[in-house]
């Protein structure tokens, strides 16, 4: 189903745990280029349908804790018939059964106990989903600036969770305090991917979720700590509503103008509306939204190359700047056919400045801690964070476009156990590292790739 890329030991070599319907398998990098299958030794695996994973530390005992969303809780023998029953046709047309009419399977929380292995509390952490929603995309992310991870869950066909840390190695659900589990309109929608970022220079973190067809693709504002609205229309994304399926997407800034932009991939789940006049096709292309700067954004896909106008079945998708050349790729997986990878070739000449955080103990990858740029009258704001997208891991490093500015005055690490540590005057256009405790240091510049890979 998916895969989630980090440092489950904090050895310094990024693992993999892969979700399946079915056991899922965390695979540990040997660091020789060849990886161990350590699921049980690690006591990570999780036997039902799982989704999405994300790796957070919600205790803030220094080692990330794993989050592991699942979908639907049945057996491949107990498949609903094609066609048979109210949630197995769309249009009247019969179709392979949606979520609807099955148990959820719940989601799992493993803690980290710091030798390798982990313990399972989703009970205890209180993040269970006793009513059983069908997880699909989930972030970690700090979103009130408190110092604590908190949990961002985008659910199919019901309400999406935002988990609340409360400091005490438990969680409150609080999607529907905060504005964040349904649309304006109050109706549930078929969430799938998730997207987080400061969007509008503000210091706290939005979201953004992909839902399916019909629904629009949801914005939450943050206009004050723990309270979102929903934006979605105000801010012109949902202008573009209706023949949609929204998976895979991230906020990043294409063009490196200063404010994050938003992707999403899109397709459909049934092939079957390619012959019925529904004013939606299986396969669809990818939309690409251009912030303005004044809280609105712009449907620009068309005049930033063929290749966002291919029509596809696509799913995952992961965010990076994949050729280090100080622009942000996208990596797209599609079903039924090769994956596509989108180079950015930066035709605005924008400058821009990489971040790579060096962290501390079990956490080196520095999971959780935020990062405020200062370049003369922009100030900008991210953090490190695992997950978003849908099912996909993306390029840790922060990025940060500058627009026509040529210096950063203040780069200013908020590592996660509170300390503080700044970094002044550098010059745009370069890749950073930044240790804990050390400040800036002096690394092998990242390898670069000029050879196109694909359309």
């Amino acid at each position: 189903m998916g895969v989630l890329a980090g440092d489950f030991d904090g050895d310094g070599w990024e693992d993999l745990y892969v979700t399946c319907l079915g056991h899922n398998h965390l695979y540990h990098n040997n660091g020789n280029g060849t990886f161990t299958d350590i699921t049980d030794k690690a006591g990570v695996d999780d036997p039902r349908w799982s989704t999405g994973a994300a790796l957070g530390d919600f205790d803030n005992d220094g080692a990330p804790d794993l989050f592991v969303a699942n979908y639907v809780d049945f057996k491949l023998s107990d498949l609903p018939k094609f066609g048979k029953g109210k949630f197995c046709e769309y249009r009247g047309v019969p179709v392979q059964c949606g979520p609807r009419g099955l148990p959820g399977a719940g989601d799992s929380l493993f803690r980290n106990n710091g030798d390798g292995t982990f313990t399972n509390v989703t009970q205890k952490a209180g993040v269970s989903d006793p009513d059983g929603r069908y997880g699909l995309g989930v972030v970690w992310t700090d979103v009130d600036g408190d110092g604590w991870q908190d949990i961002y869950v985008a659910n199919d066909s019901g309400p999406n969770f935002l988990y609340h840390n409360k400091h005490d190695g438990t969680f409150e659900e609080i999607g529907y305090l905060t504005g964040t589990a349904v649309g304006e309109d109050g109706n549930e929608q078929g969430s799938m991917g998730v997207a987080v970022a400061d969007y509008l220079h503000t210091g706290r973190v939005a979201f953004f979720v992909s839902n399916f067809v019909d629904e629009y693709d949801t914005l939450y504002r943050h206009d004050k700590p723990l309270f979102f609205t929903d934006v979605s229309f105000a801010s012109g994304i949902a202008k573009v509503r209706g023949p949609w399926v929204g998976w895979g997407t991230a906020f990043f800034d294409y063009d490196n103008d200063g404010w994050p932009d938003l992707m999403v991939v899109n397709g459909h789940v049934y092939p079957q509306v390619d012959n019925i006049d529904v004013g939606s096709k299986y396969a669809q292309r990818i939309l690409l939204f251009h912030n303005n700067g004044d809280g609105t954004f712009t449907e620009v896909a068309a005049q930033t190359g063929e290749a966002l106008m291919v029509p596809r079945v696509s799913r995952g998708a992961a965010f990076g700047d994949l050729f280090n050349d100080g622009h942000i790729d996208v990596v797209i997986n599609n079903l039924d056919g090769k994956p596509t990878v989108l180079r950015n070739h930066g035709g605005d000449h924008n400058n821009w400045i990489t971040i790579k955080l060096l962290g501390t103990g079990k956490n080196p990858d520095a999971l959780g801690a935020r990062v405020k740029v200062v370049a003369g009258d922009l100030v900008q704001w991210d953090e490190v964070r695992s997950g978003e997208s849908y099912l996909s891991s993306s390029d840790l490093r922060l990025h940060f476009g500058l627009g026509r500015r040529t210096r950063v005055d203040l780069i200013e690490v908020h590592w996660p156990d509170g300390k503080v540590e700044a970094v002044k005057d550098v010059t745009a256009n370069n890749f950073l590292t930044i240790q804990y405790g050390q400040g800036l240091v002096k690394t092998a510049p990242p390898r670069t790739n000029n050879v196109d890979i694909g359309k």
